[in-house]
């Protein structure tokens, strides 16, 4: 698990674009201070080990009018009520009577709220106090210092994460046990403060961008439509691994590849201990590689070493300006994945293949645009690789 990365996915739609003008101000130097410090380490725990939690709740029946509205009515939160930015609405739709709400819940201003039913895993930091529904669940106490922000993030990616898992990438329900029971990782509450800001300042950077739109029209200005087909080499360089040439280096498919972070797993063997057979693809330090089988399982990496891989992978080369840090943060944006996902359903077997990826169009800044864009997230991945090195507590 990649603690860093999950949280930073929660804005992959955002970031290639983002970066273009973010990346002078972003506080790299702290990201760096943070993952290779010694004095900070990750923990991993139980939920119900770090936090406690109760539903809300609402007198029945509700469509009883008497529980709603009225003089010294209150705010009443609702599934509805909890927007995607993580905040509540401004004004939610309905309120609650005074004489309702000895039979409701209590959630203070600053509290951290998440949805069980319907669009469930949607997370809110209350800017108001409210009284707060039955499909809505309030951390009431804390077991250990917690940063309210950086928490709200890290439970919003679990649930992320879980449905990711879950068979139509849709939770139907969550029960208390399986909530309990999720798996956090957690670092010092000096880390917590200083990631959630992180996270909150690529948020206002978001609303900057969708509040502004001639500014940022004018910033992407230079940034222009390009091709697949004219921008990216797909490799058609297979070799024979029986020739002996190659029995020292590594076999990288994509089962040795973890889903949507680009790092390769430790199951990787060599070509000989493989025992190949087959034909398989070259790749060689700075070549993209991309997992065509099930491109909904996000297979790919940034290759650093001279290898070989399956041949239900293809290895990518950008040209004509296009440079491969650059090609390789591509392919991790949402644009790209809802592309090989839509276009790999037209067969039995979800698939990729040439004709598609060179029909596929994106926009691209200049060469030094995209070498701050493409440097700076994997440079972030090489962090997050030499932080997980550092053992975790348990």
């Amino acid at each position: 698990m990649y603690p860093h990365l999950q949280l930073l996915s929660y804005h992959e739609s955002h970031l290639s674009n983002l970066l273009t003008y973010a990346v002078p101000n972003l506080p790299t130097y702290f990201l760096y201070n943070i993952l290779t410090s010694n004095k900070f380490s990750w923990e991993q725990r139980k939920l119900s080990e770090c936090a406690g939690f109760r539903r809300g709740s609402f007198p029945q029946p509700y469509g009883n009018k008497e529980w709603y509205d009225g003089e010294e009515a209150m705010p009443f939160v609702q599934v509805a009520d909890v927007a995607d930015d993580m905040k509540l609405v401004d004004d939610t739709k309905q309120k609650i009577s005074k004489l309702a709400q000895p039979m409701s819940v209590f959630a203070d201003k600053g509290s951290v709220l998440v949805t069980l039913q319907g669009s469930i895993g949607r997370v809110a930091i209350t800017q108001y106090g409210a009284f707060v529904d039955r499909t809505v669940l309030i951390f009431d106490r804390y077991n250990q210092d917690i940063d309210k922000t950086f928490w709200a993030y890290i439970i919003k990616e679990k649930f992320i994460d879980e449905a990711r898992k879950a068979p139509g990438g849709t939770i139907k329900t969550i029960t208390k046990e399986a909530l309990s029971d999720f798996d956090l990782m957690l670092p010092c509450f000096d880390e917590q403060k200083k990631l959630g800001a992180f996270l909150v300042s690529i948020d206002n950077l978001i609303t900057l961008h969708q509040r502004k739109p001639l500014f940022f029209r004018y910033i992407f200005k230079t940034w222009e439509q390009r091709k697949w087909s004219d921008t990216v080499d797909i490799s058609t360089e297979m070799v024979d691994p029986t020739s002996g040439e190659y029995d020292d280096m590594p076999h990288i498919a994509p089962g040795n590849i973890e889903s949507f972070t680009g790092r390769v797993l430790d199951n990787v063997k060599s070509v000989k201990e493989e025992q190949l057979i087959s034909g398989k693809f070259r790749f060689r330090p700075g070549d993209v590689v991309y997992g065509k089988i099930n491109p909904q399982l996000g297979k790919y990496f940034y290759a650093s070493v001279d290898g070989l891989t399956s041949a239900d992978a293809y290895v990518f080369n950008g040209k004509n300006g296009i440079t491969q840090t650059f090609l390789f943060s591509l392919l991790q944006t949402q644009d790209f994945f809802k592309y090989s996902v839509s276009v790999s359903k037209r067969s039995g077997m979800p698939k990729i293949n040439r004709d598609e990826l060179n029909a596929y169009s994106f926009l691209a800044p200049g060469e030094k645009e995209q070498e701050q864009i493409g440097n700076f997230l994997l440079d972030l991945d090489n962090l997050i690789t030499l932080h997980r090195r550092v053992p975790m507590k348990r």
